[in-house]
């Protein structure tokens, strides 16, 4: 049985992130079980002007344990593989990309192909206000067309079920199955220190993870603050606006734009922090937050995660934009708890992720969603 999956982007790609790491997890999970991937994906990493110099472009290349193609510019050889019957159906991984979503759509309800759509967290509220009128004109067009009739959608959690249902209706087609994440479970050694906070922010630089907002909170912030920004530039403009408010911070904040992290350090390098701090306007998993949270750290994020209620089960807060002031006393908090309760509470944190991020029915479940469809889609 074979899928062909679309993605924007794929290995050796690294800035854009989780959508990356999410597809690489369900190939390696999945693939074992007799489901072939074969994904088509940009022959760059984003914001690159220059290809990959270690593939070949459109042409298929062993990565892992998936055939990927890296795709750089003809219609004609997508035609010819939506109308390769040896798929079973596509799986896209986004909802708004013309080249790996709009036209690989219109192109499979040209030939009758089966589709899966996964929209990547693209239809929560904080990801649509972005190019607000822009989406909202194609999916308008979109339902104007029916093409959400002929498609069904992956949510990842029972969020973004929701916000797929309030886009197009009660009865538009979907399953839901959990995102594989990574698992590793450092050792706790770190010891937080009484007079300075150590803070960490990991993920791509742009409007939609509001990192603006998080710098203006630390200005409230009544600690000395070391802040260490990992993750790459995605919006130049929007990075040159942090920059600015970095240069107004008071003197007890110190910033550091680290560069991106290599994903395998990942975990290992956020275990030497005190607090992950990502004020996200929305994500439909958040694949940094649960690294942190597998590094012991007690995160403060926005409300616009699946990862909620987390002051009543001791893993952090989650708090409404809206709500500056909740933002500051919980990073007050952090630096006032005692090095003892700080690491008391991190090695909770550590034995909460070992166990909630292991759980055999999150793979279970991917595997049923490929493999009913499969049936289902004959």
């Amino acid at each position: 049985m074979r899928i062909l999956v679309f993605t924007s982007y794929y290995l050796p790609a690294k800035r854009a992130g989780g959508p990356i790491k999410t597809l690489k997890n369900i190939v390696n999970k999945i693939s074992p079980h007799g489901i072939s991937f074969d994904i088509v994906t940009s022959d760059r990493d984003i914001g690159d002007k220059y290809r990959f110099h270690s593939v070949s472009k459109n042409s298929w290349e062993a990565v892992g344990k998936a055939n990927v193609f890296y795709f750089s510019n003809g219609l004609s050889k997508l035609i010819a593989l939506v109308r390769d019957k040896k798929y079973s159906f596509l799986y896209i991984n986004s909802f708004f990309s013309v080249k790996f979503s709009i036209v690989p759509q219109l192109l499979a309800r040209l030939f009758n192909r089966k589709v899966l759509i996964a929209p990547r967290g693209e239809f929560s509220d904080g990801a649509l206000r972005i190019r607000y009128l822009k989406k909202k004109s194609y999916i308008a067009v979109y339902k104007l067309l029916l093409l959400h009739k002929n498609v069904v959608f992956h949510a990842s959690t029972v969020h973004e079920r929701d916000d797929i249902k309030e886009i197009f209706g009660d009865k538009v087609d979907i399953v839901i199955a959990e995102n594989i994440p990574n698992v590793e479970s450092p050792k706790i050694c770190r010891v937080k220190d009484s007079d300075k906070l150590r803070v960490a922010f990991l993920s791509r630089i742009s409007e939609k993870k509001n990192l603006l907002f998080a710098l203006d909170v630390l200005s409230d912030a009544a600690t000395e603050i070391e802040f260490d920004i990992f993750g790459p530039v995605e919006d130049d403009s929007y990075w040159q606006q942090c920059q600015k408010l970095i240069h107004k911070l008071p003197n007890r904040i110190k910033t550091n734009y680290r560069g991106m992290l290599e994903p395998s350090k990942v975990i290992s390098t956020l275990a030497d922090y005190d607090l992950f701090f990502l004020p996200t306007l929305g994500e439909n998993y958040g694949h940094a937050i649960v690294e942190a949270l597998c590094a012991g750290l007690p995160v403060l994020i926005s409300d616009k995660t699946p990862w909620r209620n987390l002051e009543e089960l001791g893993l952090g807060w989650d708090v409404a934009l809206d709500n500056r002031q909740k933002f500051v006393e919980a990073i007050n908090k952090t630096a006032a708890a005692s090095s003892a309760d700080h690491l008391t509470m991190r090695k909770n944190i550590s034995t909460w992720a070992s166990k909630q991020f292991a759980r055999p029915e999150i793979e279970e479940a991917n595997l049923t969603m490929f493999r009913s469809l499969l049936e289902r889609f004959g």
